[in-house]
């Protein structure tokens, strides 16, 4: 206990600290389950379990209770059932009944408390659903339950029923959804989750179906979202340190952004593209183009790899180039080059590093001719419903300058493995 309480004290110390420099805190850091996956996924929810005073109100609602009571106790088992996993998957499954009554309990609650109202004023300034800000509280309210009811859903249809992914090829089931093995993962997993939040008395209307979404991204062990996290005090801990010291007025760039390629085959650690793209990385960073070099890519290529192309490209940097540890920032969540910027600007925004002063992208000219085709942006929209760069201007064929906007804060759970 005296450790733990050792390591709190250090910590709120050195995050105040950078805090006071332009540092801050991702909401990881502020408000978690200790599960980083579901944060990211399902950050609404994971405030309304870390609210003792919201929490209680949800408790005590009768209708909310019933919700609960019934996803607790009905059996997940019926004759028009594909398969085990399809049926306790449609047992979790929230319907449109089921949403519309807690939307309606939950405007009641805004309505009628007072506590709740403030709560919710509160929260709709984090970043992290800042594609809302313009809207009314309730509106506001509607949105973030949407997306959260939505998103379970979406998990649970995905890996429990076996519906396809956007991209098969490297974000499906790690099983086959239909087969008794799988069922048998799923009814093990299903059982006890419900046992452990029978055990309490306090559990929430939603933590069945959470807890069933949860434990099927971990029975395929899709965790790649809440990989490296929290990465300020990990991979990134003496970027994040050497930011605040950092005179950025001194460089022509914020940041060089290189995005990740993975190989496709498991015995290579990092795909030859992967070892250009460092060396363009290096050159640049030792002629002082930016203080700070972005590696971004996750684990994608080949299928269930555990290779992290950021990891590899960051030893890459410091073993062949000599790029010191300070000024290497990983984002390795990032599955496709429209994350690659969405998640850099996140972590800019974070980190303080300016948004407002251009950066520049160094890639090869197959990616660079890609990122400034007219559909690259295109797809920013489509894809993740949000653009979180301005092109500025061609350096190169392998040199882009761009500014990033904040339009990319906002988490999205529409790709689970990559919110």
């Amino acid at each position: 206990m005296k450790k733990l309480l050792f390591f709190i004290a250090i910590f709120t110390l050195v995050v105040s600290g950078l805090r006071a420099q332009g540092y801050k805190s991702s909401p990881l850091l502020q408000v978690s389950s200790g599960n980083y996956t579901q944060d990211k996924n399902f950050y609404f929810l994971t405030l309304l379990q870390q609210s003792p005073e919201i929490g209680s109100l949800l408790v005590e609602d009768e209708v909310l209770k019933s919700l609960l009571e019934e996803k607790l106790t009905t059996a997940p088992w019926g004759e028009h059932c594909i398969s085990e996993a399809q049926c306790w998957s449609e047992h979790f499954f929230l319907n449109p009944e089921q949403v519309a009554l807690a939307g309606q309990r939950f405007k009641k609650l805004y309505k009628e408390q007072k506590v709740f109202k403030a709560w919710v004023k509160q929260i709709r300034q984090i970043p992290v659903f800042n594609r809302y800000t313009e809207q009314s509280d309730l509106d506001f309210l509607n949105a973030v339950l949407t997306d959260s009811w939505q998103g379970l859903n979406r998990v649970i249809d995905r890996y429990g029923m076996g519906k396809p992914f956007r991209y098969q090829q490297i974000d499906s089931v790690s099983y086959d959804p239909q087969s008794r093995y799988y069922g048998t993962l799923v009814s093990v997993m299903g059982h006890q989750e419900v046992s452990k939040l029978k055990e309490r008395n306090n559990a929430l209307f939603f933590e069945p179906t959470l807890a069933f979404a949860n434990g099927l991204l971990k029975t395929n062990r899709r965790d790649e979202a809440g990989r490296f996290e929290p990465m300020e005090l990990g991979e990134n801990a003496a970027a994040v340190a050497r930011v605040a010291q950092t005179n950025f007025e001194e460089y022509p760039y914020g940041l060089i952004l290189i995005p990740g390629h993975g190989p496709e085959t498991p015995d290579l650690a990092l795909s030859i593209l992967g070892h250009y793209r460092c060396e363009l990385a290096a050159e640049r960073y030792h002629k002082g183009w930016a203080p700070f070099i972005v590696l971004s890519g996750g684990n994608v290529h080949p299928f269930q790899t555990p290779i992290s192309e950021a990891i590899e490209m960051k030893k890459e940097l410091m073993q062949r180039y000599q790029v010191p540890e300070h000024a290497i920032i990983i984002e390795p969540h990032a599955r496709h080059t429209t994350t690659n910027f969405r998640n850099t600007a996140r972590l800019a925004y974070y980190y303080g590093i300016p948004m407002d002063k251009a950066a520049v992208v160094s890639t090869t000219p197959d990616q660079r001719y890609y990122i400034t085709h007219p559909s690259f942006l295109e797809r920013c929209e489509k894809d993740m419903s949000c653009v979180p760069l301005e092109i500025q201007e061609v350096l190169s064929d392998n040199d882009v300058t761009f500014i990033m906007n904040t339009s990319a804060l906002h988490w999205d759970n529409i790709d689970p493995l990559d919110p």
